[in-house]
């Protein structure tokens, strides 16, 4: 019981610790090209701008977020992993920003899997903690689709 007590005190601190390192990195300014993941400047021009416009304008992301937002609350249990069923809802809902200096070790990737769908990892130095984020491009206009707040991944 001990052991089991002292494993989710540990997950709960690294999931704070992963959360307060992430609001620090993010800021108001985008990225000058030259420090973005190459994997972003890698995708289409139309995503790079929407990407810069999502995270500068809290009114404008709202209007980008197919709602209500399929995903995973941050350190999600097993049931609701079982049912996949989560949604985020637009009252809840905290604005992303943009990072601007990443402190520690942040690796984000993009892996574009078709002209209109693009999936975003942000992970939080060797652990097994990220978030995941994807995007699609709806009736001309590229929406986040999908949330998974800071969760244990698996890593390929």
């Amino acid at each position: 019981m001990k052991k089991i007590l002292l494993l989710s005190l540990a997950i709960a601190l690294s999931a704070g610790l992963l959360i307060i390192d992430l609001v620090d990195i993010f800021g108001d300014k985008p990225l000058p090209p030259a420090e973005q993941p190459a994997e972003l400047q890698a995708l289409p021009e139309s995503f790079q701008s929407f990407y810069a416009s999502f995270h500068r304008d809290e009114n404008f992301q709202l209007e980008h977020i197919l709602w209500p937002l399929e995903g995973l609350p941050a350190m999600a249990d097993e049931q609701t992993l079982r049912e996949s069923t989560f949604t985020w809802k637009q009252t809840d809902w905290v604005a992303h920003k943009l990072p601007t200096e990443v402190e520690g070790d942040f690796p984000m990737s993009f892996t574009q899997l078709d002209d209109g769908l693009i999936v975003e990892v942000i992970r939080q130095g060797t652990t097994d903690l990220g978030i995941e984020r994807r995007w699609a491009e709806v009736n001309g206009k590229w929406m986040l689709v999908y949330y998974a707040g800071t969760n244990v991944m698996s890593w390929r």
